[in-house]
C-alpha cells in the first residue's frame, strides 16, 4: 500500500509535515542517511541527500534534491537557503561547527596570499598541494614564534 507523504523543509532540515487534530502543521525531522554529489559536464556538481523514512511510513529511504536549479530560480525559492545538507542541531553540525572558525581564517589567509586573488596552480590536486604547504608554513611560523616566547619568558 501506498501512502502519500509531504516533505517539506523546516528550519533547514528535510522532514515530514504533518497535521495535528486541530489543523496546525507539525514538522518530523528525517534522519540523514548520507549526502552525495554527483558531477555535472561541466566539471559543477548536484547534490543529493538520502533520508530515512519513520517505520510507520515503511522506513525507506527517499533521495532529496539540495541543489538549486532552474524551476526553483524561476519559482524564486532559494532551496539551498531553506534546506541545508547539514542543518544545525544534528550530530554532524555540532562535529564539523567547531572546525568552522580556524577553516574561514586558514582560507582568509590563503586568500589574501594569492596574487591578484588568482591560484597559482591549476587542478585540485595542485590546488591541494599549495593549501598543504600554505598549513605548513603557517604551522611552522606558528612554532618558531611560541619558541622563542618560551626562550624569552625562561631568560627573564
Amino acid at each position: 500500500m501506498k501512502e502519500l507523504v509531504l516533505i517539506s523543509a523546516c528550519d533547514g532540515w528535510v522532514s515530514i509535515k504533518e497535521l495535528d487534530e486541530t489543523g496546525a502543521p507539525h514538522y518530523r525531522p528525517l534522519e540523514v542517511v548520507r549526502i552525495q554529489p554527483h558531477e555535472n559536464k561541466d566539471g559543477s556538481f548536484r547534490w543529493y541527500g538520502f533520508y530515512k523514512l519513520p517505520a510507520e511510513y515503511g522506513g525507506k529511504t527517499i533521495t532529496v534534491r539540495l541543489h538549486q536549479n532552474e524551476d526553483d530560480t524561476s519559482r524564486t525559492l532559494n532551496r539551498t537557503e531553506i534546506l541545508r545538507p547539514i542543518p544545525e542541531g544534528s550530530d554532524d553540525f555540532t562535529r564539523l561547527h567547531v572546525l568552522r572558525a580556524d577553516a574561514e581564517s586558514i582560507n582568509r589567509g590563503i586568500e589574501d596570499s594569492l596574487f591578484i586573488n588568482r591560484a597559482s596552480a591549476k587542478g585540485w590536486r595542485r590546488l591541494l598541494v599549495d593549501q598543504l604547504g600554505y598549513a605548513r608554513l603557517v604551522n611552522a611560523t606558528t612554532l618558531a614564534r611560541c619558541r622563542s616566547k618560551k626562550q624569552s619568558a625562561d631568560a627573564a
